[in-house]
């Protein structure tokens, strides 16, 4: 929901390409060549990244690791969503041998809660890129925690609740300045921890989905009052998303009502003048802007439904959805009952695509516990306090 970013210019140099058959001989003959590839290589090591990531996130006050993996081989793992586990990560990294090699990809991903927020950074370094491309991203997203439902709650009171959250400009804007704080803390630790690079820091918005006809047919799938699912934790991917699914909480946090919350609160804001500002955008679910804030007023439904026309209560003040949504045979999250050791799954569904996950390599690690102290560390042994090693 609440999106921010931090771009990092690390350290590099412009590398050479290998001269071709006929500037070989060219050379021969004393000829210059221009061997200039158009792209630019690190020229700092994993150990003094490594070192400054633990160090800069440790001060900025995320401390939660979720994974760590070096050319997609998962290198450390949290099975369990254990806290406080950061400085595992450079532990898991030595006894891979990773600072002794060379590098061409680091995916560091955090969890982090602060400000009634619940935030995921998503950390990612490419050893090579284009000249004048920034090497390192740190992409933060948040969902706020309020706006979860709640043990119990059914699906007419969950909906005022969210009504009156978005009848509150206040609240939001306070929820987008503690992202921005927090972005501006990491950006700030950064630039102290990694000597010699630039480091820039995006502004926080808010960006919601207007689900479709799929996501919308799922939800009579959900469950009220006694039945309420609270969100789930993965800490393995098994499959890639596109579009506005390509974002760190569906990959690692699965919550059923995610989508419900979201058509409510555009709905808010196409009939009830709520959120018309410039940093509030609504995209379709292929990651297409529809709207903002300040162009709502020129938004025309295509579609055929919206949430007042597409979902409704029953006397109990349970959830219908309206008969003119066609009926989805799936289940209600596709990927809730992925098997964390399989290979990644290719295989597609309507939450984003059918690309296989470009970000790990899940079967190269054991998925055994370490025990509550220490989460899952893959390629290494966990240390004398758990007793056992992963992978």
């Amino acid at each position: 929901m609440l999106k921010s970013k931090v771009v990092v210019d690390l350290p590099s140099a412009e590398t050479d390409r290998r001269k071709g058959p006929v500037e070989w001989v060219r050379s021969l003959f004393g000829a210059e060549l221009d061997l200039r590839s158009g792209n630019e290589e690190l020229t700092v090591g994993a150990f003094s990244l490594i070192e400054g990531l633990v160090a800069a996130f440790s001060r900025a006050g995320v401390t939660d690791a979720v994974s760590f993996l070096v050319d997609r081989k998962v290198i450390y793992l949290d099975q369990d969503d254990v806290p406080d586990d950061l400085g595992l990560i450079a532990e898991a990294a030595s006894s891979a041998g990773i600072f002794n090699k060379k590098f061409q990809e680091m995916h560091l991903v955090l969890t982090h809660r602060a400000a009634g927020l619940h935030l995921l950074l998503d950390v990612r370094i490419d050893n090579q890129v284009l000249l004048g491309t920034e090497e390192m991203t740190v992409t933060i997203t948040g969902r706020v925690e309020d706006l979860r439902i709640r043990d119990g709650e059914s699906a007419e009171a969950y909906h005022e609740r969210v009504k009156g959250f978005a009848a509150s400009k206040d609240a939001l804007e306070a929820h987008r300045m503690a992202m921005e704080a927090l972005t501006g803390a990491v950006a700030d630790d950064l630039r102290r921890t990694l000597v010699g690079s630039t480091v820039t820091a995006e502004p926080a918005f808010v960006e919601l989905v207007r689900p479709g006809t799929q996501q919308v047919a799922r939800m009579r799938k959900l469950g009220f009052r006694d039945e309420v699912s609270q969100p789930r934790y993965r800490p393995v991917p098994s499959r890639a998303r596109r579009g506005a699914y390509a974002d760190p909480f569906f990959y690692y946090y699965h919550d059923p009502y995610y989508d419900l919350a979201s058509l409510w609160l555009v709905s808010e804001m196409v009939h009830h003048s709520a959120w018309h500002d410039p940093y509030v955008h609504v995209v379709d679910p292929a990651g297409e802007t529809l709207f903002t804030g300040e162009t709502v007023s020129t938004y025309s439904d295509t579609t055929g439904f919206d949430a007042e026309r597409a979902t409704h209560f029953d006397s109990r003040g349970d959830l219908v959805v309206d008969d003119s949504v066609p009926e989805y045979e799936g289940e209600a999250d596709p990927l809730a009952d992925a098997d964390p050791t399989a290979d990644v799954d290719a295989g597609g569904d309507d939450w984003g695509g059918s690309d296989i996950d470009a970000g790990a390599d899940a079967s190269s690690c054991s998925t055994s516990s370490c025990g509550s102290s220490c989460g899952s560390s893959c390629g290494s042994s966990c240390g004398s306090s758990c007793g056992s090693s992963c992978g």
